[in-house]
């Protein structure tokens, strides 16, 4: 039963990490677009948007795995399922084009804000995953 709540704690997990990359990333929106800010602290924001969104990536195969495996089914936990389906191309979109950026470094406006607006709108979905995930969590494994 133990293996039932890795998946909760790597979402968390990452959710800790991915809060800290938005951070750091509207650090560096406020001071392009308004000249009001600090430093960017460009490393931190990398290596904590990767590891928050490969967490993610992680959990969701997990999760996919778990349901598959010991309840016999896909996609058996309704909306919680959707969303993780929603959320898939985010994390992608997130992962290429931090990397993308990463690896190609120069003056941009575009893709940063494109990156920046999918990235915030995964933290808003993974919030209403743990809210929708509580309610998969007692319903299939404590049986409430």
């Amino acid at each position: 039963m133990w293996f039932f709540y890795i998946h909760p704690l790597l979402q968390i997990v990452a959710l800790l990490f991915g809060s800290y990359a938005v951070f750091l990333g509207l650090k560096r929106f406020l001071n392009v677009f308004f000249q009001f800010g600090s430093n960017f602290n460009w490393k931190h924001h990398v290596i904590a948007g990767q590891l928050a969104l490969e967490d993610w990536l992680a959990g969701m195969i997990l999760g996919t795995v778990v349901a598959r495996v010991e309840w016999g089914g896909w996609f058996i936990t309704g909306l919680h399922a959707k969303i993780a389906m929603v959320l898939l191309p985010m994390i992608c979109f997130g992962l290429v084009s931090g990397l993308y950026m990463n690896l190609k470094p120069c003056r941009r406006k575009v893709l940063p804000l494109a990156h920046g607006f999918n990235n915030i709108c995964i933290i808003v979905l993974v919030l209403v995953q743990i809210v929708v995930g509580t309610g998969v969590f007692k319903e299939f494994v404590l049986g409430l």
